[in-house]
């Protein structure tokens, strides 16, 4: 039985990249016959080798429904474990399946890709670890090729549950592993490598305090091992995700936060709307398709409440689109959320656009004040 605890740190650098530590502790057990009738388990733990990776952002699509793509680049550190000689039944013995590390630097590589149809998205990525070498103990261990593809699918949080949910996902995905033999002393390991297929049913849960739960199931569909391994097909991972640390821009330290009651005037709830009869006169006005569902809308409101309520020269206005194909997203072809229609000061559309982040909206807000 493998036991592992991840601690996942995520730093935001800037738009395009995000740099991820992942530091594992890894609690072992495995059985091993030593003669006729008798078995012995053997048992270790310890910190594994620390990963940390970089995620690079490709490009950023005018439409949710187009795809996005990011590679990813890092390396696995030594920093588990390594040394495969251990005493079992009064004598040493060298076996590598007690270890929590490599004891080798091995490069990782990888690409993902992402889109997304209203409240359903498809995801999939590739990632290769490569062999660093043998080691100081003369194990080599092979590359390592995974990948898959999944959908998920948010849902409204159901009535009983608003009051502390404000979200909630479901998520399959199909996963496989690859990797060859191992090397000990320079010979092959017969039990080592194989290929692995895995269906991976997965369960978000987002709190309105910004605390999100996630559960995952492993069940087997394909396994082909090398040897005799005593590998587990079934698995289960639980955890909690949320963001300690957020960090401000250099003008929004300077100016009054928004009130947690203001908000936005809402002009449609799905229903049809002329969007001309609500502009504001003299100054930029934005309007903000969203949905309930929407897990982008709720990461971006905070900011666009502070933007709205401190940029005197502009005025935000909210168009809820609803579910499935209401009015107002058939009116003006809405296909993706949130979708933003900035209007000038002179009362005509200066730009229509789909977007993760509020950077673009402020630089489109900055030229439709320009624009006579």
């Amino acid at each position: 039985m493998v036991r592992t605890s991840f601690l996942n740190l995520n730093y935001q650098v800037n738009r395009r990249l995000s740099l991820m530590a992942l530091l594992p502790v890894r609690m072992i057990s495995a059985p091993k016959d030593i003669r006729p009738n008798e078995r012995v388990t053997r048992s270790f733990k310890g910190v594994g080798d620390i990963m940390v990776l970089g995620n690079y952002q490709l490009n950023f699509p005018e439409k949710a429904t187009h795809p996005a793509f990011a590679m990813q680049f890092g390396m696995r550190l030594p920093t588990g474990k390594a040394q495969p000689d251990h005493t079992w039944a009064g004598s040493l013995s060298r076996d590598p399946v007690l270890q929590t590390g490599y004891g080798t630097v091995d490069p990782l590589l990888g690409v993902s890709c992402y889109q997304q149809w209203g409240r359903t998205a498809l995801s999939a990525n590739a990632l290769a670890r490569l062999s660093g070498g043998e080691n100081r103990y003369g194990l080599k261990f092979s590359n390592e090729l995974q990948g898959g593809a999944g959908l998920s699918r948010s849902f409204k949080t159901p009535r009983a549950f608003a009051a502390f949910l404000s979200g909630a996902q479901l998520g399959v995905r199909i996963y496989g592993v690859k990797s060859g033999h191992d090397f000990d002393q320079g010979k092959i390991v017969s039990n080592t490598g194989g290929q692995w297929l895995y269906l991976l049913p997965s369960v978000n849960l987002e709190t309105k305090s910004g605390v999100t739960y996630f559960f995952q199931f492993q069940l087997p569909v394909y396994q082909n091992v090398n040897g005799g391994q005593l590998v587990a097909p079934y698995g289960f991972t639980t955890g909690i995700a949320f963001t300690p640390f957020r960090r401000k821009a250099g003008r929004e330290s300077a100016v009054q936060p928004a009130p947690v009651n203001y908000e936005p005037e809402v002009i449609s709830r799905g229903e049809k709307v002329e969007l001309t009869s609500h502009l504001a006169a003299g100054r930029v006005t934005v309007f903000e398709f969203y949905a309930d569902w929407c897990a982008v809308c709720r990461r971006l409101d905070a900011g666009l409440r502070q933007l709205a309520f401190t940029r005197q020269d502009v005025v935000l206005k909210r168009v809820n689109i609803g579910d499935g194909e209401t009015a107002v997203s058939q009116q003006y072809n809405i296909t993706a959320t949130p979708t933003f229609y900035v209007y000038g000061t002179a009362g005509s559309l200066f730009k229509a656009f789909v977007t993760d982040g509020l950077q673009k909206l402020e630089d489109a807000i900055k030229a439709a004040s320009l624009k006579p």
